[in-house]
């Protein structure tokens, strides 16, 4: 095979992999008809996993994880010493996190980076009262402050 045609389909199957959502298009934030009050315009920041397994799992004070849900349906985080970039949506008090394009530097043994990761990926439903911010995901609860 020529090698300029293998180089351009490289390029494009990782421009469609980079560009897919596996969640479906994002729904706008919905706050009305008394669902959940909105999520975007804060920094939330991970103080603990709320697991039926293994109990509360709190974050190290030296791990920072964060979220940013942007307006346009964008969201940034921080995993211990990485950082990511995707897409959210939101229907009602559903919430659904697209592939995430994350850095991938080693944050250590201990870390909780891919619990963190996992759990973004995996979310169900979402929860805000005031400064606080609870994630529902497969295996429990993500619970996060505003700072």
């Amino acid at each position: 095979m020529n090698r300029s045609f293998l180089g351009a389909a490289l390029v494009a199957l990782a421009t469609l992999a980079c560009n897919s959502n596996e969640t479906g298009p994002a729904q706008p934030n919905d706050a009305s008809g008394g669902g959940p009050e909105m999520i975007t315009g804060m920094d939330w920041y991970l103080v603990a996993f709320d697991t039926g397994a293994e109990g509360t799992i709190s974050v190290p004070p030296t791990e920072t994880y964060t979220a940013v849900f942007g307006e346009q349906q964008d969201l940034h985080a921080q995993a211990d010493c990485n950082v990511c970039n995707g897409g959210y949506g939101t229907s009602g008090a559903e919430l659904s996190i697209g592939v995430l394009a994350c850095t991938r530097a080693y944050c250590g043994d201990d870390s909780l980076h891919d619990r963190y990761l996992k759990a973004l990926g995996g979310s169900l439903t979402y929860e805000r009262g005031g400064s606080e911010l609870r994630i529902e995901y497969d295996e429990g609860v993500m619970r996060f402050e505003a700072r």
